[in-house]
């Protein structure tokens, strides 16, 4: 059995949301209150929600209205075992989903529908049939098993040794340990109650409270035990653990552990009509655990799991068609596997960079670069205006290559993410501009290579170079560079010449190679363009106080503060080095 439709109006921030889960795995993801919670939230109190409780608050309700009615509806498949139960309360829909009382056609799918609404403030259980809405109870309801693991989940109320606890789910078939327990708690109970009769010092020091206590009315009182044995919401049991030749109560250990073996009780309880929905499955734990648990239950296929995260690194382990963004109460599948384009972009473009695609799609904005000094070093720079990137909760993504954007672009609209492209002032730039127009929010051109941006600007920080690349590696790369294989390239035409007239003997330093800007800058990007390297520089700036204009005209222009000239008046396409 697992969820096939959901569909739910008019609660919290969720307006109109009509969903299609995968039938195992589901992972969603998105930006806090994006209305991950809220899904789930709407799918516990269908399946769980107390009838003790049966008032819906103001604040369920999408923008407080509550002359907007409530609606959370399940559409469950595959409910076979239940047939017994439920036989008369079984629809048949077609393939569109349109309910039909004509049940001949092999084709046809046959569904039950759970429907909690509202009516005004009451809440009100059904099953839905095409001729008549008949009462969900709770009998019904606890024929279906939908766990719900919420964000700030206590393990301790999961894995305690009631009946209501997942360890109890595990172990329900094994009638023998149960009946042990018990039987263990009445001889206790038995005992201690005797314990308590026969104590003395305990029963002078109850009759002296008794007796001065002038609204007890009755002729004797004591105490005693009850029960330990377990029931549906207690247990006098606890789990005990052996740690370090210690015996420590489970509930005594970090609540990392703890989720672990929470964890552990859910993926050996699951069976095909489980329906288990967990917030934040990284919560309290470290990096390692986290790829683990991820494996576990990407590798446990049984039932319907839905996972909701912000770690990109957990995400990362996941198939990117089993992932859902979120956004303002909407549902958005990330790859569609019958999309060709989508596979395609999934196969070719994101095995370079999954973690960091995952990562942005949990930011406002998106800042598209080419190479990696951009992306590499915008971060540090952004530091120095404000913190500009961070404030903003923009994302820096490199796409590897000219003829990727277009691809990212596709992703991002779909999402509804604004995008901007940052790229060189290369002649192979029209292209790119014209399919990027229209899909990104601005295309930002940047006025030089980057190391004739940072140029300017690194004079008093030469010597510091050497710290990474001693001076004399650099000459020895100078002299044999005109006999090297590049040095034929007619890029590279005019570099030789001004190595050949280059005086090797009386260069000592990068103070004196800064003198020539084409070698110089030349340097910069044939020995500094590491990751490592260039960050190193990007850093020395910063702490020298040096900005870089055309990334101060980067930042002052998305924050509104600036305008920059627009390219073959496209105003879409900006020259960073040039203010209106």
């Amino acid at each position: 059995m697992y969820i096939y439709r959901i569909k739910i109006k008019n609660f919290r921030n969720i307006r109109d949301l009509d969903w299609k889960p995968n039938k195992n795995f589901n992972i969603l993801f998105g930006a806090n209150g994006s209305g991950k919670s809220n899904i789930a939230c709407a799918l516990n109190l269908l399946f769980n929600g107390n009838f003790s409780e049966d008032v819906f608050d103001y604040s369920d309700f999408y923008n407080c209205d509550t002359t907007k009615k409530i609606e959370i509806e399940c559409w469950l498949d595959e409910v076979k075992t239940f047939n017994d139960v439920i036989s008369g309360s079984i629809q048949h829909i077609d393939k569109d989903d349109n309910i039909v009382e004509d049940d001949t056609n092999e084709d046809l799918k046959t569904v039950l529908i759970l429907n909690l609404c509202s009516e005004g403030m009451q809440k009100k259980w059904s099953v839905i049939q095409s001729i008549m809405v008949s009462p969900l109870t709770s009998t019904l309801r606890q024929k279906f098993r939908f766990d719900y693991l919420k964000f700030d989940r206590l393990p301790e109320k999961d894995i305690n040794l009631t009946k209501s606890g997942l360890f109890y789910k595990n172990t329900k078939s094994n009638e023998t340990l149960w009946e042990k327990l018990n039987e263990v708690g009445k001889n206790a109970v038995e005992q201690t109650n005797k314990n308590i009769s026969t104590n003395s010092d305990l029963s002078s020091e109850l009759t002296k409270i008794f007796k001065e206590n002038k609204n007890i009315f009755f002729e004797g009182i004591s105490i005693g035990l009850k029960d330990i044995a377990s029931s549906y919401f207690s247990s006098g049991f606890q789990f005990i653990t052996d740690y370090k030749n210690y015996s420590i109560p489970l509930t005594k250990h970090s609540k990392g552990k703890q989720n672990l073996f929470l964890f552990d009780l859910i993926l050996n309880s699951l069976d095909e009509n489980s329906m288990v929905f967990i917030e934040e499955l990284e919560q309290n734990l470290e990096p390692i655990n986290q790829k683990k648990v991820a494996l576990q239950f990407r590798n446990k296929i049984k039932g319907q799991l839905f996972l909701t995260s912000h770690s990109a690194s957990l995400l990362e382990y996941f198939d990117m068609e089993d992932m859902f963004y979120v956004k303002e109460g909407n549902i958005i599948r990330i790859i569609n596997p019958d999309n060709e384009d989508e596979i395609k972009f999934h196969n070719q473009v994101l095995k370079f960079n999954k973690h960091e695609f995952i990562a942005t799609l949990m930011s406002s904005g998106i800042l598209l670069c080419e190479g990696p000094s951009e992306s590499y070093n915008i971060p540090t720079y952004s530091e120095i205006n404000d913190n500009f990137l961070l404030q903003n909760n923009i994302e820096i993504l490199k796409v590897e290559g000219k003829g990727n954007f277009y691809c990212f672009l596709k992703m991002y609209n779909k999402v509804r993410l604004p995008a901007n492209v940052l790229l060189d002032n290369d002649d192979d730039n029209k292209e790119t501009i014209k399919y990027c127009t229209g899909l990104a929010q601005n295309i930002f051109i940047q006025q030089n290579d980057y190391e004739d941006i940072i140029y300017p600007y690194l004079c008093d920080c030469c010597e510091k170079l050497g710290e990474l690349i001693s001076f004399t590696e650099i000459k020895d790369f100078l002299q044999t560079f005109p006999e090297s294989k590049n040095a034929k390239r007619d890029k590279y035409k005019e570099i030789k010449n001004q190595i050949e007239q280059l005086d090797f003997e009386s260069l000592s330093g990068y103070k004196e190679l800064y003198r020539n800007k084409i070698l110089f800058t030349f340097v910069l990007h044939e020995k500094f363009i590491s990751s490592y390297y260039s960050r190193f520089i990007a850093n020395l700036l910063k702490e020298t106080g040096k900005n870089p204009q055309q990334y101060k005209n980067l930042f002052d222009y998305l924050s509104g503060k600036i305008d920059l000239k627009s390219k073959d008046g496209n105003p879409n396409v900006k020259y960073l080095g040039e203010i209106c």
